[in-house]
């Protein structure tokens, strides 16, 4: 009986730590916005609207990382003994593998405006495939592989930071930083020339094109579904602040998993 009570107080404690991490992210997320805001001081009714969409599409990519990550880790021999059957490790390996593809795809003329079929069906195909991938192998979640502590409600705080400055007007960030250049000549330029080239070309006027760049590529995939560079971008810093998320839980399993939890 001692046990009994004993596990159902420590479940207790598990959840008011999620819900305050909610709590806290949720205030700090919409004090954030309405400082700050996509087109202004407060986003109106339009921005949300854009933002949904941005989110979702930054989204839909991470998911099928995802599919890729857990298909991967089924098919290497050995690695499921050196990541085990967290999610974060699965998901790290997914983005990794998606980021490749895209780049070896887009240096093939393969990404860009005349192929945004192949780019959406590269999302699709393992999105499906994900619930019967997982039902297949078996994955601990967070909230199971990690005995989440209570300093993981003040981290609600960076990520609202965050989440805001990806929904923000690309390069107001950084105006201070010569208008925002590496924004709007780097980051997001070069994957819309390439987006209009059809394909990851050299840009004589760019030298950043000539960087092996997975996560312009990431980018260039995106801009193919869209089939508007301009309406992307945010989707593109969104989806760098999920990769992000993404790198803090993966690193955290890390931790456990090396120091025996």
């Amino acid at each position: 009986m001692a046990s009994s009570d004993s596990s159902i107080s420590s479940d207790a404690q598990g959840w008011s730590r999620w819900f305050a991490f909610a709590g806290v992210l949720v205030v700090a997320l919409v004090g954030l916005g309405v400082q700050v805001g996509p087109g202004g001081p407060i986003p109106g009714p339009e921005d949300l609207i854009r933002l949904l969409g941005a989110s979702l599409l930054a989204a839909s990519w991470l998911v099928a990382a995802l599919g890729i990550g857990t298909a991967v880790w089924a098919v290497l021999p050995g690695i499921g003994g050196i990541l085990g059957r967290s999610l974060g490790s699965r998901w790290a390996l997914g983005i990794a593998s998606l980021l490749g593809l895209d780049l070896v795809l887009g240096s093939l003329g393969l990404l860009g405006r005349e192929h945004r079929v192949l780019g959406i069906l590269l999302l699709a195909v393992p999105t499906v495939a994900l619930p019967v991938l997982i039902w297949r192998s078996g994955v601990a979640f967070g909230r199971d592989s990690i005995r989440w502590p209570w300093v993981l409600v003040p981290t609600a705080i960076p990520l609202a930071v965050l989440l805001v400055a990806s929904a923000s007007v690309p390069g107001w960030l950084w105006a201070s930083e010569f208008g925002g250049f590496d924004a709007l000549s780097y980051h997001l330029q070069v994957p819309r020339e390439w987006w209009y080239a059809g394909g990851i070309v050299e840009l004589p006027h760019n030298a950043y094109a000539y960087l092996p760049g997975a996560v312009s590529a990431a980018f260039l995939h995106l801009m193919t579904i869209v089939g508007d560079p301009q309406d992307t971008a945010i989707a593109c810093q969104m989806l760098v602040a999920g990769a992000t998320i993404v790198a803090m839980v993966a690193t955290a399993e890390l931790v456990c998993e090396l120091l025996d939890d």
